[in-house]
């Protein structure tokens, strides 16, 4: 009867999909709301799902639009995956079209967060990542080595949570674990530079003033990044001037992972 009543209610296109926005009646209803929204009904169904935590990819089946059920596919699995569901997000990633690739990155990047705890120390908490690079380290469409991407995303994730980064903590480490902590501190300090200029955020006055004051005017906006040393504190201005350069988007960037078509699987 809600249903039938809301549904009488919408009198034009922008109310069906005001009224399929609202969240008051379930996903079916909001569904089909969403088909007496005129031309914006692809778009309507795809928020519905969107923002409707008991939505599944299955709803997102019912959206024609090629465009509308991909980002559909995408955000059903960005939920996923802050859910921990890596096998759901997979499964989901599938149906995502043009967003596969970067509705897999998602998957991984959130995965490797939730494996670190914020107020120590990045160092003591490589054991609780393995499993899960080893898993999406499996990725056929990462160019180069998928295993050896996923590490260089936690490192920069562990220790963005766990400032200052100290580079001189990798030799509690051994082997490819020291290495990649090496690696990892290296384009923390990278990346970090970058992305604190170039953020959308960061007003042009204040990205002038950190391309012409150097470091220092980077460390007064992200303070207490890492603790000073030869091999970090040579990074510093490469990154500056580059990311002063190249526009956010533009160029190629170490961390930026590049994609390659499907592979065969080999098997070992």
């Amino acid at each position: 009867m809600l249903a039938l009543m809301f549904g009488c209610a919408a009198t034009s296109a922008a109310e069906a999909y005001n009224l399929a926005l609202a969240g008051d009646l379930p996903v079916a209803d909001s569904l089909g709301l969403c088909e007496r929204a005129g031309e914006q009904s692809q778009e309507c169904a795809a928020a519905v799902i969107r923002e409707r935590p008991e939505a599944s990819g299955r709803d997102c089946q019912s959206i024609e639009s090629v465009e509308w059920r991909s980002e559909c596919f995408f955000s059903i699995a960005e939920r996923q995956a802050r859910a921990g569901d890596r096998f759901g997000t997979l499964a989901t990633c599938a149906g995502a079209g043009g967003y596969y690739h970067e509705c897999l990155y998602h998957g991984w990047t959130y995965e490797l967060q939730g494996t670190i705890k914020g107020g120590g120390r990045a160092v003591s908490q490589v054991d609780a990542a393995r499993e899960a690079v080893a898993f999406w380290g499996q990725i056929q469409t990462v160019e180069g080595k998928a295993e050896e991407r996923m590490w260089l995303d936690w490192w920069y994730f562990a220790l963005n949570r766990n400032r200052p980064a100290d580079i001189t903590e990798c030799a509690q480490l051994e082997g490819d674990d020291k290495a990649h902590c090496e690696a990892g501190h290296v384009q923390f300090v990278q990346r970090s530079i970058t992305e604190v200029i170039q953020r959308p955020r960061t007003p042009p006055q204040l990205k002038a003033r950190m391309c012409r004051g150097g470091y220092d005017a980077v460390a007064e906006v992200r303070p207490n990044l890492y603790v000073s040393h030869p091999e970090l504190d040579a990074l510093t201005l490469p990154a500056i001037q580059s990311a002063c350069i190249n526009q956010r988007g533009t160029g190629l960037v170490p961390w930026s992972p590049i994609f390659v078509e499907r592979r065969p699987w080999a098997a070992g």
